[in-house]
């Protein structure tokens, strides 16, 4: 991860949405707790809510995700979590309530679950085969975590010092900060799309396959091409 300026990026950009995501959460749950005195009424709202995320998480993907990765791009789909995330705060800013906390809440799972996930994951696409789980799990062990407890301690210092608009424009800043990581991220991926594509490692990006790589850990292949090398015969 350290030697690819891509994935540096990439480990930004986790730490940001962790932020991001506490910047939301955190707001909703006070609204919705504030709304609903019993804790049978807060359940069920929160349990419609995300069955309503799920549905409409679904419908996304199945008959919108693909058409819009085909016409923006995966890293123009990857803008749109950010995107999302700077117009919510920007909405709270101007009026804080009830009904701007679910459609917020609700425009934010519903992207990412629907678009911006199967977005990011397809970024891993132009790292090697051979190396791909351990950034995988790097990812998730290190910025993942770091950004995890970076939340915790907002949501400590948020909950006894800060004011609801002053967590709103930590949110913003945070999702403008994000949303240019990603533009970054968008130069950088087409860059690393061509050194892969360049090195032989079509199948790894197009079918998902190991690509060329794999067939130099093939002890017959290897043998071939060097009696094919020795060979006197131009044809052979």
């Amino acid at each position: 991860v350290r030697s690819s300026p891509l994935m540096r990026l990439v480990a930004v950009a986790y730490v940001l949405f962790a932020v991001l995501l506490f910047s939301v959460s955190f707001p909703f749950l006070r609204a919705m707790g504030d709304a609903f005195d019993s804790e049978a009424d807060l359940a069920t709202a929160l349990g419609l809510l995300s069955a309503a995320v799920t549905g409409a998480s679904f419908l996304l993907s199945v008959g919108v995700a693909n058409r819009l990765y085909a016409r923006i791009g995966i890293v123009g789909a990857a803008l749109l979590l950010p995107a999302v995330y700077l117009a919510g705060f920007g909405l709270w800013l101007l009026a804080f309530s009830l009904t701007t906390a679910i459609m917020v809440r609700f425009a934010q799972q519903v992207m990412q679950r629907g678009i911006s996930n199967a977005a990011w994951s397809a970024l891993y696409t132009v790292v090697p085969g051979g190396q791909r789980p351990q950034v995988l799990a790097f990812m998730d062990g290190v910025p993942g975590q770091l950004g995890i407890s970076l939340s915790g301690v907002l949501l400590l210092v948020g909950g006894a010092l800060l004011a609801p608009e002053q967590v709103f424009v930590i949110g913003a800043v945070a999702a403008a900060v994000c949303l240019w990581v990603v533009l970054r991220i968008r130069a950088r991926y087409g860059h690393a799309l061509v050194a892969t594509l360049r090195a032989g490692l079509a199948e790894q990006v197009l079918e998902g396959g190991p690509g060329l790589e794999a067939l130099g850990h093939e002890p017959h292949v290897v043998s071939g091409l060097r009696a094919t090398l020795s060979a006197t015969d131009a044809g052979s």
